[in-house]
């Protein structure tokens, strides 16, 4: 799913993703800043994540209106 370039997102129903009731989705790097940029971010950047450090499990971004 991370690789996928176009803006997409993973749904986890129920407790699917590591057993956490409260995890409905996963969203690439590009949905996050596609979402990012609609609701009014005109910079946006990927500080942390698999993308940026292979190690990560958790993506940051940062994002300037």
């Amino acid at each position: 799913m991370l690789k996928v370039d176009r803006p997409a997102m993973a749904f986890y129903p129920g407790t699917e993703l590591n057993n956490d009731p409260t995890s409905w989705c996963g969203p690439n790097p590009a949905m996050v800043h596609a979402m990012l940029k609609l609701v009014g971010f005109r910079l946006t950047e990927t500080f942390a994540g698999p993308s940026v450090l292979p190690t990560s499990t958790r993506m940051i971004f940062h994002a300037w209106k």
